[in-house]
């Protein structure tokens, strides 16, 4: 989990420490393992200077409120489906791609279900490409309780998208997912 959200996170500014026990860190925010675990015992020592403290039984909720923080979590979440011989999936958290990862279109839904239940959020909009998983995925979707809008893929695999996704994500599946999120909402004006 670390090294997956590591790789997507650091290249959009965010930096991830792992400091030696009893230690001193200096961070915008520290996630601290929970009181009483094997974790907790090694790094009780560690000196922490920060404006915020996560500490959550979940570490994916755990790394969400970290790059959230101050606020408790995020106004919007934005969720875009690619769906191919397999789905690509991304969430975009208020402007911070927070997630991105591959399904069986059989299992989109609960995918997109359980990164929602995670990311803690206001507003949800989940867009799906027409690609040919779209069957298989939408019916993933409605069997799994998750609304969702069709978004128009022009333009989401070719290889002249803009620089940022292009280079930090090389799969074209999760370049797809990211940029059907980000288009489905621009393409709306915004509105979920």
């Amino acid at each position: 989990m670390l090294s997956s959200s590591r790789g997507l996170l650091e290249p959009q500014g965010y930096t991830f420490l792992l400091p030696p026990p009893g230690s001193r860190v200096v961070a915008d925010v520290a996630v601290m393992p929970l009181p009483g675990s094997p974790e907790w015992a090694a790094y009780r020592s560690t000196r922490i200077d920060a404006r915020g403290v996560v500490s959550e039984r979940d570490p994916w909720l755990a790394l969400a409120l970290a790059v959230a923080y101050p606020k408790r979590g995020f106004t919007r979440l934005l969720v875009g489906v690619d769906p191919g011989g397999s789905c690509g999936v991304s969430a975009v958290a208020d402007g911070v791609v927070i997630y991105t990862g591959k399904a069986p279109c059989s299992q989109v839904g609960g995918l997109v279900s359980w990164i929602t239940s995670w990311v803690p959020h206001s507003r949800l909009s989940v867009y799906i490409g027409t690609g040919p998983g779209y069957p298989e995925a939408s019916l993933s979707l409605e069997e799994a309780g998750v609304p969702y809008m069709e978004a128009d893929e022009s333009e989401t695999s070719d290889p002249a998208v803009p620089g940022l996704a292009r280079h930090a994500w090389k799969d074209r599946d999760l370049r797809a997912s990211t940029l059907i999120a980000l288009l489905g909402a621009y393409r709306r004006g915004g509105r979920s």
